[in-house]
């Protein structure tokens, strides 16, 4: 049976996250698809960054340049008019435009939306053994709860697909967050330095982008088994000592396990400004760290990790329900040794 989703329309095409999925629809093999993608004013073409040589001749990219923050549902509604499928990338304060597309999506006739999800979110538990919600977390859930709860989900006049992962580990602009990604020949010390909260053989859950972007592709291809569904895509269940392990075992460089404890965790998430200069992020007072993430949140998640919390549970994981071989996805052997490897690797892709 042909599949129900042609047209698609992508909301921040031209971030990190809006890329890979705008790259996976360009080469889905089991069909084409007629791509709106929508960036904010003033920021580059999509188009730029995607190969197009794997893409069937059908396939097609009409970039759209849209400022959310004072468009109006109307306008909206006439972007998305034609449009089978909303699939947001948005994230920070472009998430509060979520709502208003959903809208105007529903005037235009879209059948299903997938919400800006994309992660894992975690209740942290205080010293008084009370529950507290990172604001970035508690941003994401508001935004999806918007969504989901929509009168036109329960109605069924739209339906909704929310896809978690685990941690993205191939983000080469986090030289903290993800040091692996970075060259041997950048290190400073010569080493590479991996920061671990708790216990370094714990295993967590993390994901690469365009095994996440992929497994989203496939759902688009499968409507009626992604309809109204919560699904998560792993890449590699994996710890930091193994993953250390690798990066000495493919880069011949030494690996620096640098462990903090969970009372550090507790003092820092209680005064950020107490964390080490290196850890902080860029964006705030002195602009001392190299992550684009706040450092409490960067204490909270790595924490999660040291714990043993940060993994999906067995049955909330659906690569293999989408077709995905657990043993091909992109783990972290094949990451670092197709990325640093002395000896080369073999592609995925």
């Amino acid at each position: 049976m042909a599949a129900e989703f042609h047209t698609v329309a992508l909301f921040g095409a031209n971030g990190q996250i809006g890329t890979s999925i705008l790259q996976a629809l360009v080469n889905c093999k089991q069909q084409s698809f007629q791509i709106l993608a929508f960036i904010p004013p003033d920021t580059p073409s999509p188009k730029d960054h995607v190969d197009m040589s794997n893409a069937k001749k059908e396939t097609s990219i009409d970039v759209k340049t849209v400022d959310l923050m004072s468009s109006s549902q109307s306008e909206m509604a006439g972007h998305l008019k034609g449009v089978d499928v909303i699939v947001s990338a948005l994230n920070g304060k472009a998430l509060e435009s979520q709502r208003l597309i959903q809208d105007a999506g529903l005037d235009a006739g879209v059948k299903r939306i997938y919400p800006s999800e994309y992660g894992m979110h975690h209740v942290y538990t205080q010293a008084d053994g009370s529950g507290w919600v990172h604001p970035m977390w508690n941003m994401k859930s508001n935004a999806n709860e918007s969504i989901v709860m929509h009168p036109a989900i329960f109605e069924g006049k739209m339906s909704y697909t929310l896809i978690g992962c685990g941690d993205y580990y191939n983000q080469d602009r986090e030289p903290i967050w993800c040091p692996w990604t970075q060259p041997p020949s950048s290190l400073p010390d010569d080493k590479y330095t991996i920061h671990v909260i708790g216990d370094a053989d714990t295993t967590a859950d993390f994901t690469h982008l365009d095994d996440f972007a992929e497994f989203l592709v496939a759902t688009l291809c499968h409507p009626e088994k992604s309809r109204n569904r919560r699904l998560n895509v792993v890449s590699d269940s994996i710890s930091h000592s193994e993953i250390a392990k690798l990066l000495e075992k493919h880069t011949g460089k030494k690996v620096d396990v640098q462990n903090y404890s969970f009372q550090d965790q507790k003092k820092i998430l209680d005064a950020p400004k107490s964390a080490p200069k290196e850890l902080r992020d860029q964006s705030k007072e002195g602009g001392e760290g190299q992550s684009s993430f706040p450092v409490d949140f960067w204490f909270l998640v790595k924490g999660l990790q040291g714990a043993g919390r940060f993994r999906w549970p067995a049955g909330e994981r659906h690569e293999q329900e989408f077709g995905f071989d657990p043993s091909n996805m992109r783990n972290f052997d094949w990451y670092i040794r197709e990325k640093h490897g002395r000896g080369g690797g073999q592609s995925k892709a």
